[in-house]
């Protein structure tokens, strides 16, 4: 389960079946399964070097059909300079596939070239198997290439495309920056190719290199990320990290050790395995078992690598990998909810995805601990208030957790990437409390009782509490939807039109402020201490119907900028806030409960965790 949840700090969005490709650009498909693949036969002397990871989709390039296209991969400065001396002697190329149940068969013409429109310095020529998606086959080039400091160079391979079920460019869809996808066509009465790089959109395209030398680099490898269980850590309990390692070398990598800090406690080394020897230039996840010794707020922790295959390993030039942690007693927490920041809007033609995702997570987990917000940029929802979250999430549909990037990332709002940030979430334990316990309204501004408890002492703590507003039932607003007529089972979005007129729920109405307001927790603060702050108030004219409103309270952590805990309340305008039930006078009305979902409590239950209102105020108490 663990290495289950580090994953999700590492993982990239794969392709599901086929998607409608934009004028210009590639069309793609999701093969099934991908062909066993056999390791490609390393030694000292020889090695086998790409920017691609594991196979996941193919493409067909833009362009007619019956012209010719291509996918190719370049040799940078920095990549020269490590085999400088050595020699390209043959390309792996990998199998695309095709949508036809027949065999199909394509002839490719392999190239190395100074630039992917020069007159190539060497060939060779093969036969693309498109049955058998993802295997690598070895083209001896008909002579070899001399690698050398400050000389880039392109190797690819080109094919005469005519068949639209055929996608003969396997990409590993992982988004990067290495020059390893580039794909080219030929227009219609075209000489010269087009060549794009999609790398940043699809990854690598299936392309190795053969490189035979006598002073080929071994042994090396530097850490690129890392990501751990938990935020907030116990002393003396053993917490797992996934690091995320680049292979440097031209051998291969089985095992690394690291060398970690945490604060003021002494360095520590520990070794992490690959599930597979990871091959040249190819980053893979290993783990590690992290134990930190002495509490304390805010403490930095270093890593950085030691070893490689057990051999001790240096480089000046690998700086450590950082992140800023809290260390409590074993046991000390608080339960920690869940704050999911959901960036959307109305055209984005994706984002019914994560409207389909947050409703369902919000109907599995009705205890509480779930607090959604909905934020929307550059359509009628948006605020300006919440501007922030455009440049902290990359693209809409995407949400972050409580804004931890250290344990879980930036992650697409689907069902199941929620449930699973949640589940990581709130194993999490919290560094301190919030609690909201009465709000009021005014005409145009809502006051806040709220109060804070914390774990442990400290005597220059950095938080500060963030208020906020959401709303449901707003709208309806024309939602773009791209799933349309589409084949993708989304609880009846693939039905619906384009665009879809929809009511939007946990609707972002304000934020005070993004990163939370200074003087709102004292700077020395005790375990277990109370502390109250009163003077919180919110603009709340933005809300058009304050029977649908909840009121959010955050508690950041200024220094890192994630939230430690939140709490929420619904609105106390009336008791349609509360489901509709009911109606209570504006001064002098009953006293009624009612549970986290907004149902009547006619019997309390001592312990039980309700709402609790009298005319305007609500409060949430425990019985």
């Amino acid at each position: 389960m663990t290495k289950r949840i580090l994953s999700l700090a590492f993982a990239s969005l794969a392709l599901a079946g086929q998607v409608m490709a934009q004028p210009g650009e590639p069309r793609c498909i999701t093969p099934h399964k991908p062909a066993p693949q056999r390791a490609a036969e390393t030694s000292a002397t020889s090695t086998v070097f790409g920017y691609c990871g594991d196979l996941q989709t193919a493409l067909a390039p833009a362009g007619d059909l019956n012209t010719k296209k291509g996918a190719a991969m370049q040799i940078n400065a920095a990549i020269a300079r490590k085999y400088a001396g050595a020699k390209v002697t043959a390309v792996l190329v990998a199998n695309g596939t095709t949508q036809s149940s027949s065999a199909k068969i394509v002839d490719i013409d392999i190239f190395c070239s100074t630039s992917l429109n020069n007159d190539p310095i060497a060939t060779a020529s093969g036969k693309m198997d498109l049955q058998k998606f993802g295997a690598y086959t070895e083209y001896k080039l008909d002579k070899p290439v001399d690698i050398e400091i400050g000389k880039t160079f392109y190797v690819g391979y080109t094919f005469t495309h005519d068949s639209s079920d055929d996608y003969p460019v396997a990409v590993d869809y992982a988004p990067s920056t290495w020059p390893g996808g580039f794909i080219g066509w030929t227009m219609s009465g075209s000489e010269n190719m087009q060549w794009e790089n999609i790398s940043a959109q699809y990854g690598m395209a299936g392309i190795r290199l053969r490189i035979e030398g006598d002073n080929l680099p071994q042994n090396q490898a530097s850490l690129t990320a890392f990501s751990l269980a938990a935020s907030t850590l116990e002393a003396g309990v053993p917490t797992m990290a996934a690091v995320a390692v680049i292979n440097e070398a031209a051998n291969a990598i089985e095992s690394v050790g690291l060398t970690y800090s945490l604060g003021d406690s002494e360095p520590q080394t520990v070794t992490g395995r690959f599930d597979t020897p990871l091959a040249p230039n190819l980053t893979g996840v290993a783990y590690v078992t992290l134990t930190p010794e002495v509490t304390g707020a805010n403490q930095s922790l270093s890593l950085k690598v030691c070893e490689v295959n057990g051999q001790p390993y240096s480089n000046e030039n690998d700086f450590p990998k950082t992140a800023t942690l809290t260390v409590i007693e074993q046991g000390s927490g608080f339960a920690r909810n869940v704050v999911i920041e959901e960036k959307t809007g109305t055209w984005c033609g994706y984002c019914p995805r994560g409207i389909v995702g947050m409703e369902k997570i919000k109907a599995e987990i009705t205890d509480g601990s779930l607090i959604p917000i909905a934020v929307h940029s550059s359509d009628p929802m948006a605020v300006s208030s919440y501007s922030a979250i455009n440049s902290t999430l990359n693209g809409a549909p995407s949400a972050m957790v409580n804004r931890n990037f250290i344990s879980i990332g930036q992650i697409d709002p689907n069902y199941n990437e929620l449930k699973l940030a949640y589940e990581i979430a709130r194993q999490d334990p919290a560094v301190a409390e919030i609690t909201i316990n009465s709000v009021e309204e005014g005409t145009r501004v809502t006051t806040f009782d709220i109060s804070t408890k914390f774990a442990m002492d400290e005597t220059n703590a950095r938080y500060r509490i963030a208020l906020a507003a959401v709303e449901d039932n707003v709208g309806p607003y024309p939602q773009t939807n791209y799933y349309a007529g589409s084949n993708v089972d989304l609880d009846g979005w693939e039905k619906n039109p384009d665009p879809t007129s929809t009511i939007f729920n946990d609707v972002a109405r304000v934020i005070k402020t993004y990163q939370g307001a200074a003087s709102t927790v004292p700077s020395a603060i005790e375990a277990g201490t109370t502390y109250s702050y009163t003077k919180g108030a919110l603009d709340n004219t933005a809300i058009k119907d304050r029977t649908n409103a909840r009121y959010v309270a955050l508690l950041i952590n200024s220094l890192t900028g994630r939230i430690e805990n939140a709490a929420s309340i619904p609105s106390p305008s009336s008791d349609a806030a509360l489901d509709n039930i009911g109606a209570a006078t504006e001064n002098e009305g009953p006293v009624r409960y009612f549970n986290l979902q907004g149902q009547p409590v006619e019997n309390p239950v001592r312990g039980q965790l309700l709402i609790r209102t009298c005319g305007s105020r609500s409060s949430k108490i425990v019985f």
